[in-house]
C-alpha cells in the first residue's frame, strides 16, 4: 500500500491558515513534484500566458498524477469552484474525496481553510500567474506535514481563467522544526 493513500478525515484543517504564499513567477519551489509540474506548465504555455485546459495530456505526466488536483471556475455569481480531479496523494493529504464537489461545499468542513483557498484562487483569476504555498498540515492537533503547493491557471482564451491546475509535494515535518509564520495574502 502507498503510504499516503489511506485517508485521513480527522485532519485539523486550521492549520492551513499557516501558510506561507507566493504571488510571483519566482516560486521557489523547492519539492520534485511541484516542480515538474511548474516545468510541464511551462512547456505547455508555448510562449502564451498560459497553457489551455486541453493543453493538459495526462499520460505525458503520468507518475505526476498522484499529486495533482485541477478544478474548473464555475463563473457564478457567486464564483465556485469544481474539483475534476484529485490525485491519490492530494487525496491523502485533504483527508476526503473532492472529486465532482465544489469549493463551497466544504465551507464548514474546512473552516478558515476555505476562505483562504477561495482567496488564492481568486488571486490567480485576477492575475494569472503561479503561485506557490507553503504550509503545515496538523493530524491529531500534531504537525506532522509541511505542503508545498503550486496554483497554475489554464485558459481557453489566453484570458480568462477556466481551469487550475494544483500539485502538491508533502514531506514529513520533523519534530523540532518550527511552525511558519502566518500567511502573506494571496493577492
Amino acid at each position: 500500500m502507498h503510504p499516503h493513500s489511506a485517508l485521513r478525515p480527522e485532519t485539523d484543517w486550521t492549520d492551513l491558515t499557516t501558510a506561507k504564499t507566493a504571488s510571483t513567477t519566482d516560486l521557489d519551489l523547492t519539492q520534485p513534484q511541484t516542480t515538474a509540474v511548474h516545468a510541464y506548465w511551462l512547456a505547455k504555455r508555448a510562449g502564451r500566458s498560459m497553457p489551455g485546459p486541453r493543453d493538459i495530456n495526462p499520460a505525458e505526466i503520468k507518475p505526476l498524477l498522484p499529486y495533482i488536483s485541477m478544478s474548473e471556475v464555475l463563473p457564478g455569481p457567486p464564483v465556485d469552484y469544481l474539483y475534476r480531479i484529485d490525485g491519490e496523494a492530494v487525496r491523502s493529504a485533504v483527508g476526503f474525496v473532492r472529486t465532482g464537489h465544489r469549493l463551497s461545499e466544504f465551507k464548514d468542513r474546512l473552516g478558515p481553510a476555505h476562505d483562504w483557498l477561495a482567496e488564492c484562487y481568486g488571486a490567480l483569476r485576477a492575475n494569472p500567474v503561479p503561485r506557490c504555498a507553503r504550509m503545515v498540515l496538523s493530524h491529531l492537533g500534531r504537525s506532522f506535514y509541511v505542503l508545498e503547493l503550486v496554483y497554475l491557471p489554464l485558459s481557453e482564451d489566453g484570458t480568462t481563467v477556466q481551469r487550475i491546475l494544483q500539485a502538491l509535494s508533502f514531506v514529513r515535518k520533523p519534530e523540532d522544526e518550527p511552525v511558519l509564520q502566518p500567511p502573506a495574502a494571496c493577492s
